[in-house]
C-alpha cells in the first residue's frame, strides 16, 4: 500500500566523498524529490531536500534514514519536517549538543515572537508566574510610589523625602519577594 511522502529541510555539512555518496543515493531514492546541494566554496556545502512523491511507507523511512546519514558531517544542525499523508514529523541532523543548542534557539524566537505581541500588562503578569512570584502589579504599585516621591522631590517638595526610605524599602522588599538577588542590587547600584 501507497503513502504521500514528504520531506523539507536543509543542512549544511563538510564537502566530502562520503557525503557526495550519499547525495547520490538520496537523489536516487527520492524520485522527484527535489535534492540541491549549493557549494560555499569553504570546503562546505548545503543540502536542500523538498518535495513529495506517491511511495511505500518502506521508502519513506529509507528516505528518511539516508538524510539521517549527513549527521555525522554537519558543520551546522539541519531540521527537515517528514510527512507521510498529512502526518508530520520534524528531526533535526547533526551533531547533538549542536542540535540542543539550535532546538533551543528555535524555542526562544517563538516565545520572543509572541511575548513581543503581548501588551505591558500581560507581559508583567507572564513574568510574575513564569517567576513564580506573586502578581507584578505590587512591584509596579511599589515603583510607581517611589517614582512619584522623586518626581515630588525634583519639584521641591522637601517633605517628600521623609517618605523616600520607606517607599524606597518597600519596593526592595517587593523586588527581592520577586526574585531579584543582592547581585542584582549591588549591581544596579554600581550602574
Amino acid at each position: 500500500m501507497g503513502c504521500w511522502y514528504s520531506i523539507d529541510g536543509k543542512v549544511k555539512v563538510r564537502n566530502e566523498m562520503a557525503v557526495e555518496g550519499i547525495v547520490k543515493r538520496l537523489e536516487d531514492r527520492a524520485g522527484e524529490i527535489e535534492v540541491a546541494t549549493d557549494d560555499h566554496g569553504d570546503g562546505t556545502l548545503t543540502v536542500t531536500v523538498s518535495g513529495g512523491i506517491m511511495c511505500s511507507y518502506t521508502t519513506a523511512e529509507e528516505i528518511d534514514g539516508i538524510v539521517k546519514e549527513f549527521g555525522p558531517f554537519a558543520v551546522e544542525p539541519g531540521e527537515f519536517l517528514s510527512k507521510v499523508d498529512d502526518e508530520g514529523v520534524t528531526f533535526w541532523v547533526g551533531d547533538p549538543e549542536q542540535v540542543r543548542q539550535a532546538k533551543r534557539a528555535k524555542r526562544l524566537a517563538k516565545i520572543k515572537n509572541a511575548v513581543g505581541k503581548l501588551d505591558a500588562g500581560d507581559r508583567a503578569t507572564l513574568l510574575a508566574e513564569l517567576s513564580g512570584t506573586a502578581p507584578a502589579k505590587p512591584l509596579a504599585d511599589s515603583l510607581s510610589r517611589v517614582a512619584f516621591i522623586l518626581h515630588k522631590i525634583d519639584q521641591g517638595d522637601h517633605k517628600a523625602l521623609e517618605n523616600a526610605p520607606d517607599a524606597v524599602s518597600e519596593a526592595v522588599a517587593v523586588m527581592e519577594g520577586a526574585g531579584y538577588s543582592e547581585e542584582w542590587f549591588e549591581q544596579t547600584r554600581d550602574e
